[in-house]
């Protein structure tokens, strides 16, 4: 297969975006690079792929695939175990509410699902006015349309950020990590009930949007809206990834965050089913809900067989605050080909973000952990015998924190002795991809070393 580069991303165009392309381009260009560059490339080059997120995915499945060509890969938060339900999202979130170690606590649950139930109640009621007023809506219309009930219930009325949790954002005054989200809830809202507690904190989310010049005039969501800007290529109210991203949901990777009734979900419970999915997925690609669920099947056993196809050499980093780690590679059934390290505290692949002074430690060793298992990964040489191939592992997190670079070096077995790799959470339960980039603290994919 070739790469078919295209103006727009049209339904027409769209069709040639799928994960098995980009992993085939990569071999590829890893291959011209080898037949042209032979000044920088000599047979004895390794080359390494990175990648956060969908990236990471790609990272572990470009060494599974193409070993031949890629001799180690470090994949972060990529999600593996494909599916189309995905209540395991919210559900995360939720955990990461009452989650201490960034902030949360049971009364900030407390006070998202009881706010949530109550707006539920006030709907069943049609008690549409006070609510509106509440929460600044453009319209009392907005609410007596079930779909965008849906919308906006069921996906949450403010925006939790567990995902993209930054410990350090909130200086100026933003609700955009888990911490200062519990901190408007439960202190600056205090002698509120649940609903209001909710209400201040989406206004001082609106305000913060606005100092990103995003700032609404009032409360809007349009199930109708969100289709037309999504099903239309160049929309300027849609980032061009949000659609490429959406149309690979729908026909590859699934995972739709549903809310489900009688789950941990913290929103509206009930109010986003899998049907929202497919039906956004018809009405955006034409693509009915049989062609999807086949088709993310298909790809879930396309991709199911990193162990079955002797994969090696791949790390898999995920952060515990993170509700895509729930689909990613956190235990493995061989620790020492295949290891695993779980990062306390941290969210999205955000160790391969810019380095920051307000890194906590748990980051700076995940980063060290990193580079000194790639280090000894490029030491090794694919004509090992399979005896000493399988001696190779990472230190424990619990070997590393607060450690220097020379006692961390000190912790990783140079062929010696097998050890165990995975650290067990200690939490309450679509990324780029760039070539040939060395620098910690970036999203990346392919990396290669001289020899």
């Amino acid at each position: 297969n070739k790469g078919k580069p295209v103006s727009a991303l049209n339904n027409q165009n769209i069709k040639y975006l799928n994960s098995k392309q980009a992993l085939s381009d990569l071999a590829r260009l890893i291959i011209h690079i080898k037949e042209d560059d032979h000044n920088l490339i000599t047979s004895k080059t390794k080359w390494v792929t990175f990648g956060g997120g969908y990236a990471g995915f790609l990272a572990a499945y470009a060494r599974v695939w193409f070993p031949h060509l890629i001799h180690a890969a470090v994949s972060s938060s990529a999600p593996t175990k494909l599916q189309i339900n995905f209540p395991e999202y919210k559900e995360r979130q939720a955990l990461d509410l009452q989650y201490e170690t960034v902030g949360g606590s049971s009364k900030c649950l407390k006070i998202v699902l009881d706010g949530h139930a109550e707006i539920a109640s006030l709907l069943k009621k049609k008690q549409y006015k006070q609510l509106t007023d509440i929460f600044n809506i453009c319209s009392e219309d907005l609410l007596k349309d079930e779909k965008n009930v849906r919308l906006w219930l069921g996906d949450g009325v403010v925006d939790i950020p567990a995902q993209s949790n930054d410990p350090s954002c909130h200086k100026d005054g933003d609700a955009c990590n888990i911490e200062a989200v519990c901190d408007i809830l439960v202190h600056s809202a205090k002698g509120s009930t649940s609903l209001e507690a909710l209400a201040v904190l989406a206004d001082i989310q609106n305000e913060s949007k606005g100092r990103h010049g995003q700032k609404d005039t009032c409360t809007r969501f349009s199930w109708k809206n969100t289709l037309s800007a999504l099903s239309n290529p160049h929309s300027a109210g849609v980032d061009s990834w949000v659609r490429s991203w959406q149309y690979q949901v729908c026909t590859e990777f699934g995972m739709f965050p549903t809310c489900e009734s009688n789950s941990l979900c913290p929103f509206g419970q009930g109010f986003r089913t899998e049907d929202t999915d497919f039906e956004l997925c018809q009405a955006t690609f034409g693509l009915d809900k049989y062609t999807v669920t086949r088709q993310v099947k298909e790809t879930a056993g396309h991709y199911s067989d990193m162990h079955q196809r002797k994969g090696s050499r791949i790390l898999s980093v995920n952060g515990d605050v993170d509700p895509l780690s729930t689909l990613a590679l956190t235990t493995s059934e061989d620790e020492v080909r295949l290891p695993t390290y779980s990062v306390k505290g941290a969210s999205h692949h955000f160790w391969t973000h810019p380095v920051k002074a307000t890194d906590d430690q748990e980051i700076r060793d995940a980063r060290e952990i990193i580079f000194m298992k790639v280090q000894q990964w490029l030491e090794e040489d694919d004509c090992h015998s399979k005896k000493e191939k399988l001696k190779t592992t990472v230190p424990t997190k619990a070997t590393v924190t607060s450690k220097p670079t020379s006692q961390l070096e000190s912790k990783i077995p140079k062929n010696k002795e097998a050890g165990a790799v995975n650290k067990k959470v200690e939490s309450p339960r679509k990324s780029e991809t760039n070539t040939v980039k060395n620098k910690p603290g970036k999203e990346k994919n392919a990396v290669r070393k001289q020899s």
